[in-house]
C-alpha cells in the first residue's frame, strides 16, 4: 500500500520482480511460485466481513485494496524476460491467470454501475480481459500435449454442439442408463453444469485405461446387463464423470487440458455436487471464486457415534474440538482444525442425525451419527482427515478408517506420498473385512455397515457427500439428494 502511493504501477512492478529474482536466486521453480503469489496478492485481499455474512470464513475478494493493473504490469515484464532469454520460462499459472482475469470483470462491473464517463476504462479493461483469457488458452495448448491438441483440433472441426439439443433431464436420463440413478444433473446453463457425482467414480483420468475408455460396445453391454442400479454386468467399467459427460456430448472447457471442465474435485469414493465449467471465460471465474473461497461447500458424513482412539487424534487444550472427548447429541455443533498436508485447515460440522441403535444400556454412547460439515478451507481430503484425527473416522474410508485401533495407529497418512503408500498396502476398497477382529472397536460396528462393505466390492465408495453447493456471483446453488445405497443403510439403522 505504501509504494503504491509513491510509484506508479510500473515502477511497483518492477520493484516486486527484482525482488523476486533477488531472493530466489538461481531456482527457477522458486521464481515462478513468488512471482505467481504476487499476482495474487495484487488482485485479492483478506475480508474479514466473510463475503456473505459468514464471520467464520475468511472470504477472499478483489476490492479497492486490489491491484490488477499492476499484476498486468507483472505479465508483461515477465514477456520481457522471457524474449531477451528464450530459456527463461517463467510463465504465469491458470490460478493467476484466473485471478488477474476476475478482478478486471469486477472492476469493470463496478464501473458499469457507476457509469460517470467510465466507457474508455471499461472497454480497456475488456480488452484486457481479452488478453488473459488468450494467455489462459495459450498456456493450456502448451501443456496439453501433442495427442490432446490433435484431440481438441478434431472436436473443434466437427463442430459439436453441446447436449445434441437435449435439455438437461434428457441428459441425466441418458446418463443413468449408463451410470445408475445417483447421477444426477443438479443445474445447467450456457456456462457450467453441476452434477451429483456417483461414488466410486473417478472425477478424471490422468491416464487412461483400458476399463476407463468408452465404446459403444461397453455402453450396449451397460444397458442391456444393468438391472437400473447402474452396476451393468461383465466387467467394470471404471468411466471418469468427465469422459462420461463429454460422450454426451457436453461442451467443456479447454483450460484444464487434462481434466476438461474441472475446477475442483470429489474423491472417488465421495458422492455430490461437483460443478464443471463449459467455457472458458467462466472457467477463470471459477478457479477464482473457489480461491477467494467464495464457493460454499457442505457435505455430509456418516461416522460412529463413538470415539475412537486411532493414533490421529487431535490434543482439545488448543481451542479445538476433540469428538472423541465428548458426548455428541443431536444439533451439537463446533469447529474442527489442523493441518491437511501441512497446510492449515478448518471445518465446522453439526450432527444432524443421531442413530442410537439397540442394547442402550451396554451401549451408552449412538451407533452412529451423521455430521453436516462445512468446509472453511479447501484442502484434498480434508473433511476425511478431520474426521479421521478427531476420532469420528467416516465410515468405509479406505484411508483414515479401521476398526482395529491398533492397526490405525501403525500408519497415519498424513502427507500426498504416505496416503499413496498406504494406497497399496491396503486391500481396496473396505477395510470393513477385518469387522471380524477380536476388539472392542470392531464389535461396535453397526451390522448396517459391515454388512454394506463386505458387499461394496470394488466400488470404492465410502459414507461422504457433497451435499451442497453455493456459488452466489454465479447463481450456482445446488443441493444433492443423498445416494440410493446410502438411503437404504441409513433405513436399516433406524429401524434397529
Amino acid at each position: 500500500q505504501q509504494l503504491s502511493t509513491e510509484l506508479n504501477t510500473e515502477e511497483i512492478a518492477d520493484q516486486l520482480v527484482g525482488a523476486a529474482i533477488e531472493a530466489a536466486g538461481k531456482n527457477r521453480g522458486k521464481l515462478a511460485a513468488m512471482i505467481n503469489a504476487i499476482i495474487a496478492s495484487c488482485c485479492g485481499s483478506c475480508d474479514a466481513s466473510g463475503g456473505g455474512g459468514d464471520d467464520n470464513n475468511d472470504t477472499l475478494r478483489p476490492s479497492s485494496d486490489s491491484h490488477p493493473q499492476i499484476a498486468l504490469d507483472i505479465l508483461s515484464i515477465m514477456d520481457e524476460m522471457h524474449s531477451m532469454d528464450s530459456e527463461v520460462m517463467i510463465v504465469p499459472d491458470i490460478v493467476s491467470l484466473s485471478l488477474v482475469y476476475y478482478s478486471l470483470q469486477h472492476q469493470n462491473e463496478h464501473q458499469h454501475e457507476h457509469q460517470n464517463g467510465h466507457q474508455n476504462t471499461q472497454g480497456l479493461h475488456e480488452l484486457e480481459s481479452q488478453d488473459i483469457l488468450e494467455r489462459a488458452q495459450r498456456l493450456a495448448k502448451k501443456m496439453a500435449g501433442s495427442q490432446r491438441r490433435k484431440a481438441l483440433a478434431a472436436e473443434r472441426r466437427r463442430g459439436v454442439s453441446s447436449n445434441n439439443g437435449m435439455d438437461s433431464r434428457e441428459v441425466e436420463r441418458k446418463l443413468q442408463s449408463l451410470y445408475g440413478p445417483d447421477m444426477r444433473v443438479l443445474q445447467e446453463t450456457e456456462d457450467v453444469i453441476v452434477i451429483s457425482k456417483p461414488s466410486g467414480m473417478v472425477t478424471y483420468h490422468t491416464k487412461k485405461t483400458t476399463a476407463g475408455t468408452i465404446s459403444k460396445k461397453k455402453k450396449k453391454k451397460r444397458r442391456d446387463n444393468s438391472d437400473g442400479d447402474g452396476k451393468g454386468g461383465g466387467k467394470r467399467m471404471d468411466i471418469s464423470l468427465v469422459d462420461a459427460l463429454l460422450d454426451v456430448p457436453i461442451a467443456l472447457s479447454t483450460l484444464n487440458p487434462t481434466a476438461r471442465g474441472v475446477v475442483h474435485r470429489l474423491d472417488r469414493g465421495t458422492s455430490g455436487s461437483i460443478v464443471l465449467a463449459k467455457t472458458d471465460e467462466v472457467h477463470l471465474k471459477l478457479v477464482a471464486s473457489f480461491f477467494l473461497r467464495k464457493a460454499k461447500k457442505k457435505y455430509l458424513a456418516l461416522v460412529p457415534g463413538y470415539g475412537i482412539n486411532n493414533g490421529m487424534n487431535n490434543a482439545g487444550d488448543d481451542g479445538v474440538d476433540n469428538l472423541d472427548s465428548k458426548q455428541l447429541t443431536m444439533g451439537s455443533t463446533g469447529v474442527m482444525e489442523g493441518p491437511v498436508d501441512g497446510r492449515p485447515a478448518r471445518s465446522s460440522y453439526e450432527v444432524v442425525k443421531v442413530f442410537e441403535g439397540e442394547q442402550q444400556q451396554q451401549q451408552p454412547t449412538p451407533e452412529a451419527l451423521l455430521l453436516k460439515v462445512e468446509t472453511l478451507t479447501g484442502r484434498k481430503h480434508q473433511v476425511r482427515v478431520h474426521c479421521a484425527s478427531l476420532g469420528r473416522p467416516i465410515f468405509l474410508d479406505p484411508l483414515y478408517y479401521s476398526p482395529s485401533s491398533e492397526s490405525q495407529s501403525e500408519e497415519k497418512p498424513t502427507t500426498r506420498g504416505e496416503r499413496k503408500k498406504m494406497q497399496k498396502k491396503k486391500r481396496p476398497p473396505s477395510v470393513m473385512n477385518n469387522a471380524d477382529e477380536s476388539s472392542v472397536v470392531a464389535s461396535m460396528i453397526p451390522k448396517e455397515i459391515t454388512d454394506f462393505g463386505d458387499s461394496n466390492g470394488q466400488q470404492e465408495r465410502f459414507f461422504l457427500h457433497a451435499a451442497s453447493l453455493s456459488i452466489p456471483e454465479l447463481d450456482i446453488s445446488v443441493d444433492a439428494p443423498l445416494p440410493t445405497w446410502w438411503v437404504e443403510t441409513m433405513d436399516q439403522l433406524d429401524n434397529t
